[in-house]
């Protein structure tokens, strides 16, 4: 089953769900279903071919309803018989217009983004929204979320970041394509350690040569002042892992701060934070960010 890379959606709200698009027994047929209908559905024979997440299931059915009620009479035809992939195409317009956030006047794809964006504008990070995709190729594009300029580097917000490999690999197309970094992330949140070894909130990195890491965190750098993203579990986020391109200064900036806190813990332990993404800014704009969108 198939979910959008858009669909960021908090699934406790009362009203969100799920919105398939499916095929009947006879292949050149489609139903929009949503996630009430969607066993019942599979139960007698239909195939799911796409799925979306909405925020408000009833509102985005009477949406796709009334468009679909639209090309029928436009195509004087059964709306059952409208080709699978139109049918995607329309249920997904119609979901990203719905779930669209307009913030400072610019339209964002979805909430999170512009999220994003604001907690960019807290901390007076410079950055550009990517409204159009990239052609990589005749068939392939792609679309990334942000250009930083002071990182040299591109971001982009998924649900599932680049853990999938198909994700990775289209991301690795569009950097060898540009020849510039691409990071990942998902929520708006500050990164966070927890002491049974797993992390929440972490971003990933990808570079041209195909390196990739999975542990990237928003942070401060004491040695240039600056906020931007780096290796997590150093507090000067500037590293020798050379991930940012424009902090060469930093390279070589002490790590006192991290020794003193390996000195401190005990063998196999790690911290609770990593300490970069704790600095009263970046925890005031993560808030910020949250409160306004």
């Amino acid at each position: 089953m198939y979910f959008h890379e858009n669909d960021l959606i908090d699934l406790s709200h009362k009203n969100s769900g799920i919105i398939a698009v499916a095929t009947t027994r006879d292949p050149n047929q489609t139903k929009v279903i949503h996630d009430t209908d969607i066993r019942l559905s599979q139960a007698i024979g239909y195939k799911i071919e796409h799925c979306r997440i909405v925020e408000d299931v009833s509102r985005a059915m009477r949406n796709i309803r009334e468009s679909l009620a639209i090309y029928r009479r436009q195509a004087n035809g059964d709306i059952y018989n409208m080709d699978i992939y139109d049918t995607i195409e329309l249920v997904d317009e119609i979901i990203n217009e719905m779930q669209s956030t307009v913030y400072k006047d610019i339209r964002f794809r979805t909430r999170l983004q512009a999220r994003w964006a604001a907690f960019f504008d807290t901390l007076g990070i410079p950055y550009e929204y990517a409204t159009e995709p990239f052609k990589i190729s005749s068939q392939i594009y792609y679309q990334p979320d942000f250009w930083l300029p002071s990182q040299d580097a591109w971001l982009i917000i998924r649900k599932n970041r680049m853990n999938h490999n198909e994700d990775r690999l289209m991301g690795l197309a569009f950097v060898q394509h540009t020849d510039k970094i691409l990071f990942a992330f998902n929520e708006c949140r500050k990164t966070v350690y927890h002491q049974d070894n797993y992390v929440l909130y972490s971003g990933q990195y990808l570079n041209a040569e195909g390196d990739f890491d999975g542990i990237m965190e928003w942070g401060h750098c004491e040695e240039c002042n600056s906020f931007h993203i780096g290796h997590m579990g150093c507090h000067d986020v500037c590293d020798t892992m050379g991930h940012s391109t424009e902090k060469d200064v930093c390279y070589t900036a002490p790590k006192k701060h991290q020794q003193q806190e390996q000195d401190d813990m005990n063998p196999g332990q790690i911290p609770t934070s990593s300490g970069m993404s704790d600095h009263p800014k970046l925890v005031k704009a993560f808030d910020t960010a949250n409160m306004m969108i």
